[in-house]
């Protein structure tokens, strides 16, 4: 039977790994604009598959240019 302690160690182990995981995704995204424009679709097909109803002005390039950014705006900077 697994204690109490042996359970936070897994715990902790399986943050480690996510962390870790993420880190490496950062680092690949980062010199990849490709892979993280399509991290930034994927988060606005996750986001429209929750809404009901969406109305969209100026156009589908409105909403797949501007929409969804996972980096910050150059107006921001």
């Amino acid at each position: 039977m697994a204690t109490l302690l042996d359970l936070k160690e897994h715990s902790f182990r399986l943050l480690q790994r996510r962390a870790f995981s993420l880190h490496n995704t950062a680092k690949v995204m980062e010199n990849n604009p490709v892979l993280l424009r399509l991290k930034e679709l994927e988060a606005l097909e996750r986001i429209s598959a929750k809404i009901d109803k969406i109305s969209v002005y100026g156009g589908l390039d409105s909403v797949l240019n501007d929409m969804v950014k996972l980096t910050p705006s150059k107006s921001a900077q």
